[in-house]
């Protein structure tokens, strides 16, 4: 599954972040056409870990989901060559969870 951001603590491209905290950011999957914003709460980088850190909605159904701190722990790891033929390394870690 792939998401196109529509800003920049996810790594994007060449040392690009998505910053999650204190501002919605609204994040296309372009596979299913289905919008979710997410609404962190700016001081959440400070909570421990499974403290509530704010929410996210999906407009198309109304459904809203709480998201939780998480521990940074690493999702994946790519070395080059990465699926989009760049060569730089993708490093994906979790900082939020949703449900």
């Amino acid at each position: 599954m792939r998401a196109k951001f529509s800003d920049q603590n996810v790594s994007r491209f060449a040392g690009d972040y998505l910053h999650w905290e204190g501002q919605e950011q609204d994040i296309y999957f372009p596979d299913s056409g289905v919008t979710v914003q997410t609404h962190i709460d700016g001081n959440a980088q400070s909570r421990g870990f499974g403290d509530y850190a704010g929410y996210a909605y999906r407009p198309a159904d109304g459904k809203t989901f709480n998201c939780y701190k998480d521990n940074s722990r690493t999702l994946f790891d790519w070395d080059p060559p990465v699926p989009d033929g760049t060569v730089h390394s993708i490093l994906c870690w979790s900082i939020y969870w949703c449900v």
